[in-house]
């Protein structure tokens, strides 16, 4: 009885847990909250470049995406792409992409594949 308990308050925590987004908080504490903007990094992209700097934006178990806030301006990110299925699993590793923030704005950095090419792009909220 206690076992079945106890695994209804695992799978009712974990299903309330997915869905959910890793917040890393601001990138750099010593920037004003006025001049910072937010990046919601998709499930399938992890960032491990952020300005030559070595990070750790990839999601966790249950969750779904990334959320970092970053300074605005111009700033040059390198990650890798892993997207799975049943059937596939895509990779691609070492992708370049820079982008110009604009503070106060939230953002989306997806992945983009075409022919047989994968980029990121991202997109204002």
């Amino acid at each position: 009885m206690l076992k079945n308990v106890l695994l209804a308050i695992f799978v009712f925590a974990s299903l309330a847990l997915a869905g959910c987004a890793t917040n890393i908080g601001a990138h750099d504490a010593s920037v004003p909250p006025e001049k910072l903007c937010t990046l919601t990094i998709d499930i399938d992209l992890s960032v491990h470049t952020f300005d030559g700097e070595t990070v750790d934006w990839r999601h966790r178990i249950f969750t779904t995406s990334v959320v970092v806030q970053i300074p605005a301006g111009k700033h040059n990110f390198v990650m890798d792409y892993i997207s799975g299925g049943r059937s596939m699993t895509r990779y691609a590793y070492n992708i370049a992409y820079s982008h110009t923030f604009e503070a106060g704005k939230s953002y989306v950095m997806e992945p983009k594949v075409a022919n047989g090419r994968v980029s990121a792009e991202v997109k204002e909220e």
